[in-house]
C-alpha cells in the first residue's frame, strides 16, 4: 500500500482561504467537541494545511505566534485522513520550519495525540487529563528529522 502524498500550504490567518479550507470544519459542533474549544484565527496565526491527491484536505492546524513570549503555540490540529502518518508529515513539517529559531514551539496534544508527539522529540511540560501541554526539545531536532 503507498502512501498518501501530501501537499501543504502556509496561510496567513486571517487570508480568506483559512476561511475557505476551515470554515466547515470551524463550523461542525463535532469538530468544536473534538477540539475541545472553538476553532479560532487572528493575524498572529498561520495554518499549516495539508492537502491530499483528491485536492480534499487532509489535516491542518494553526501555529500561533507570540512574540513577547517567545513562542510559537501548535493547535486547533485536525487529522482528517491518513491518521498517523499524516500526523508524522505534519509535524515534520512543523519542526523543519518553526524549531530552531530563538523561541519555544510548543503543542497542545490530546491523549490520543501525546505519544505522536513525544515519537518526534516533544515533552510533556503539564499534563492534564484530556489535553497536555508539550515543548519540543530541539537538541532532539536531528533525530526527529531521520524519519
Amino acid at each position: 500500500m503507498t502512501a498518501q502524498k501530501i501537499h501543504f500550504e502556509v496561510i496567513p490567518g486571517l487570508d480568506e482561504r483559512v476561511y475557505q479550507y476551515i470554515a466547515p470544519f470551524a463550523m461542525t459542533l463535532s469538530c468544536i467537541k473534538r477540539n475541545g474549544n472553538p476553532i479560532t484565527t487572528s493575524g498572529k496565526h498561520s495554518w499549516y494545511i495539508g492537502f491530499g491527491a483528491d485536492g480534499g484536505v487532509a489535516c491542518f492546524c494553526s501555529v500561533k505566534i507570540q512574540p513577547s513570549a517567545k513562542q510559537m503555540q501548535v493547535g486547533n490540529l485536525f487529522i482528517l485522513t491518513g491518521e498517523e502518518k499524516t500526523f508524522d508529515r505534519l509535524v515534520k513539517r512543523l519542526i523543519r520550519d518553526l524549531a530552531g529559531k530563538d523561541v519555544s514551539l510548543l503543542a497542545y496534544a490530546n491523549n490520543e495525540t501525546k505519544e505522536w508527539f513525544a515519537s518526534h522529540g516533544f515533552e510533556t511540560v503539564r499534563a492534564g487529563v484530556n489535553w497536555h501541554n508539550m515543548k519540543y526539545n530541539d537538541s532532539l531536532r536531528s533525530g526527529a528529522q531521520k524519519s
